[in-house]
């Protein structure tokens, strides 16, 4: 549970420790602008570039158009 505070000058103000979930909610944002910024990457691959990771234009404009949310587990970092 956060602890929280009053402020001695402002008696009715109330100061949260921020909660271990909130850093969860953090990490979780960090997760999904690393997965879009990979994906997006992977869009722009030439064909070179995609022999080089063993993918098809179509496999590869699948997976740049999944949501951020939709991620292996084992991707979580």
């Amino acid at each position: 549970m956060s602890q929280s505070h009053t402020h001695a000058s402002h008696p009715s103000l109330i100061i949260c420790a921020p909660a271990a979930s909130s850093t969860t909610l953090l990490q979780r944002i960090k997760s999904a602008i690393a997965i879009a910024r990979s994906r997006r990457a992977l869009a722009r691959l030439d064909a070179d570039g995609l022999a080089d990771v063993g993918l098809t234009r179509e496999q590869a404009q699948i997976e740049a158009n999944r949501s951020v949310w939709d991620a292996p587990s084992h991707w979580a970092g």
